[in-house]
């Protein structure tokens, strides 16, 4: 498993994997309701986050045949 930081979602993508869980904490994703408490912003995306998906997305990940 890789943690990946990308700086630019448009052309910074990590190739030959499949990501299980992203999340998007530049300013312009909390600003508006979070102002510049970023820590609330990061706790109030882990109460949003679909685990049903991200654990099938780790089960596809983890079956496949190399």
């Amino acid at each position: 498993m890789v943690v990946e930081h990308v700086y630019d979602h448009h052309g910074n993508v990590g190739t030959n994997s499949t990501p299980l869980l992203v999340f998007d904490v530049g300013e312009h994703a909390h600003y508006l309701q979070y102002r510049h408490v970023r820590p609330d912003y990061g706790e109030k995306l882990w109460s949003l986050v679909d685990w049903s998906d991200v654990t099938q997305r780790f089960s596809t990940v983890t079956s496949a045949k190399i």
